[in-house]
């Protein structure tokens, strides 16, 4: 994400909307700065980049041993959430049908599918489950070149960091009013999506540089809730409306309000590329999945199991180099001997450090000891001791003890191996948990979207929960003018579960059979 210093050159300055959008995530970018920066620097760690620069320096010419452990932390809790699939139920709420409900469970559910959303869940709960942020989008596209029809899909966002939410309180970022997602697109690409844009801004030096990067072209999609003050008028037959009626008497009541809509424009360093103002829904369509937050001083700060695990890792990694830099150096020891005794075997003494001779020659001195080599540093116990301690803590920190990892413990039973692996679930559960609230608040944005998406005649597939597709026509008209399974109208609602797939309760029920 650019620095904002910089950013607007005299386009900017004419056009108050870009100006304000500037504004919007200047703001947001200080809020989040702290974040951003401690979870670039928890990425840096997994990815391996574990021995602070002067450490490294000291250490030159000396060994300087990663273990990364921490990948295995990770994993575990991304397979847990892999092997507890979320489980979208709908269910009708004001004028819903309990038969479209099912028609849009379904169809929800064939969306994840076709959509790969499984790749979207996955990579979010590693992000936030390492550095403590992760997101996902939905996104709407014609079914064909041919086709007015469109479908309803869910894409992954590979790189978190290039989305930046307004100020939110809820995990799921519901209530954020805006979001920008930065994109890194080719001169070329620039040039073909908006061939009447200027693109000398960016070699002026007017607009910042870092929008800017040899041949690839840094552009923001701004996501934002407009808000457009009108009177809600409750009318004599119970419906309520905010046109005005014709007649006054067919007003009860009457209240102000304000319409939500969503807006996008892209934007370049210097000006609006293009807008958006008819986005059908009412959702921002950029889902966010947190990790674990802590409130230090008024301030919300996300981290993942990386961020506490750090110093155990670095001693790990510590330890593990002396170990073997001991063990390397222990044939190579220095030897205790006077002058007298190696005189005219000095360069036979020397290769003794690089070369496996066989016998060395010296010269016995009445009264003095035979040569011997002096022990080197630390018994190698010692620091292996040292490095299993840094591995207790690092289980310790995470939360997610050797029962979880696969490994060996001092459990016996079945039963207490089983209780073990639930306290590290538990510990770690928080990050599955905030994935489910995202994935509601992604299927809330798929069920308002879905009566604007899909509201002509059309067939639709539409899955079962296990896994079998079927085939349903929607807002179909009837003879007598009735539609059946109309989407576009009623309400309905939702609840999300966590827990095994179909294949795996069928596995469980066929279990607990044969044991009967």
């Amino acid at each position: 994400i650019p620095n904002i210093a910089g950013w607007a050159d005299m386009k900017s300055q004419n056009d108050p909307r870009h100006k304000a959008a500037l504004e919007a995530y200047a703001s947001a970018m200080q809020a989040a700065r702290e974040n951003r920066e401690l979870m670039i620097d928890d990425q840096k760690f997994l990815a391996g980049d574990q021995w602070p620069d002067d450490v490294k320096a000291a250490r030159k010419g000396r060994p300087i041993q990663t273990i990364n452990r921490l990948p295995a932390f990770v994993d575990q809790i991304v397979g847990d959430a892999r092997q507890n699939k979320p489980s979208i139920k709908v269910h009708p709420a004001e004028d819903g049908d309990e038969d479209v409900a099912e028609i849009y469970a379904g169809l929800i559910r064939n969306i994840e599918v076709e959509s790969n959303a499984d790749y979207a869940y996955d990579t979010a709960i590693e992000h936030s489950s390492s550095f403590g942020f992760g997101a996902w989008r939905i996104t709407t596209d014609y079914c064909d070149a041919m086709t007015f029809d469109q479908d309803i899909k869910i894409e992954r966002i590979v790189n978190p960091m290039s989305v930046l939410f307004g100020p939110a309180f809820q995990p799921d970022y519901s209530d954020a009013p805006y979001v920008f997602v930065v994109e890194s697109i080719t001169r070329d690409e620039y040039k073909r999506r908006w061939p009447k844009a200027d693109l000398t801004t960016f070699d002026s030096g007017k607009s910042d540089p870092n929008w800017q990067n040899g041949e690839m072209v840094q552009v923001a999609e701004y996501w934002y809730k407009h808000h457009e003050p009108a009177t809600l008028y409750l009318l004599q037959d119970g419906t309520t409306t905010t046109d005005a009626p014709p007649e006054k008497a067919m007003i009860v009541s009457s209240r102000p309000t304000e319409i939500v809509s969503i807006r996008m424009c892209v934007l370049s360093g210097a000006e609006i590329l293009e807008e958006k103002t008819d986005y059908p829904g009412k959702y921002l369509p950029i889902i966010g999945a947190q990790g674990k937050e802590d409130m230090v001083d008024g301030k919300r700060i996300l981290r993942g199991i990386v961020r506490f695990a750090k110093d155990p890792q670095r001693m790990y990694n510590y330890w593990r180099t002396i170990d073997t830099e001991q063990k390397a150096l222990a044939p190579r020891a220095p030897v205790l001997v006077t002058a007298e005794q190696i005189d005219g075997h000095e360069e036979q003494w020397k290769r003794a450090l690089t070369g496996n001779l066989p016998f060395l020659t010296y010269n016995n001195e009445q009264g003095a000891p035979m040569p011997q080599r002096l022990n080197a540093g630390l018994p190698d116990n010692q620091a292996e001791r040292a490095a299993m301690l840094a591995v207790d803590e690092l289980k310790s920190t995470t939360g997610i003890f050797s029962a979880s990892l696969g490994e060996q413990g001092n459990e016996t039973s079945g039963r207490a191996i089983l209780a073990r692996q639930r306290e590290g679930d538990t510990a770690t559960y928080a990050y599955i948990d905030n994935l489910g609230r995202a994935i509601r608040h992604s299927a809330r944005v798929i069920i308002d979207l879905i009566p604007h998406i899909y509201n002509t005649e059309r067939v639709i597939q539409v899955m079962g929960v296990d896994g079998q597709k079927t085939l349903e026509r929607i807002n179909a008209t009837m003879e007598d003018g009735s539609k059946v399974n109309d989407l576009t109208t009623g309400k309905y609602d939702l609840v999300v579960t966590v827990g095994p797939s179909y294949a795996t309760k069928r596995i469980e029920a066929l279990n607990n059979m044969v044991e009967i």
